[in-house]
């Protein structure tokens, strides 16, 4: 009995250290599918697996004039204070072109994460790439260039001269007549030298 204890009393650390924590490729499995203009992925999660939603993006990394339009995920959850996923996120992602753009191109989206798991550990940043033959012609133009020339028209039509408006002549006002004092008008009469006109005034 002694030896069988000695046997299994060096094992309890090992089985203590061996907790089933996922490896990253277990923990999160995303896919994405391309089809008419939308791209929608998902990001499957290994058991006890949680995302952070605002670690979950998604973005044009090599694109040729293809941008995301509009980009919408699934409502992430209260958990533990932060908005988190416990379920597989969905995202959809609606392309849109740039003006002049057309034909086919090879758009590379990559979708990033981050999460943790409730055994008590949480893993790094991690994303994946996804490569799709997009036909450039089929997509509607990105709304900011399809405003593009209207608002070069704008402002051009801003930068032309105004023609000069006819401004009406404002009549001139006449001063008013100041009243003078009598010392004033004695001083003046002092200063042209008129001695019989002072001596009239008195």
């Amino acid at each position: 009995m002694r030896k069988l204890l000695l046997l299994i009393l060096p094992l309890i650390p090992l089985f203590a250290l061996q907790q089933k924590f996922l490896m990253p490729d277990q923990a999160f499995m995303p896919k994405a599918t391309y089809r008419d203009g939308v791209v929608e992925a998902v990001i499957d999660l290994g058991e006890d697996i949680y995302l952070y939603e605002e670690k979950v993006t998604l973005e044009v990394q090599e694109g040729e004039g293809v941008v995301i339009a509009k980009l919408t995920k699934d409502p992430a959850v209260d958990h533990e204070g932060d908005m988190a996923y416990v379920t597989a996120p969905h995202l959809k992602a609606e392309l849109a072109r740039g003006e002049g753009v057309a034909g086919t191109h090879s758009v590379t989206l990559l979708l990033s994460y981050q999460g943790c798991s409730e055994r008590g550990i949480c893993y790094e940043p991690l994303s994946k790439s996804f490569t799709f033959e997009v036909n450039a012609d089929a997509l509607p133009v990105a709304a900011g260039e399809a405003a593009a020339p209207e608002a070069e028209a704008a402002l051009a039509a801003a930068a032309e001269p105004a023609p000069p408006a006819l401004q009406a002549a404002e009549p001139v006002e006449k001063a008013a007549a100041v009243p003078v004092s009598e010392s004033d008008r004695i001083a003046r009469t002092i200063k042209e030298g008129n001695i019989f006109l002072i001596l009239a005034t008195f």
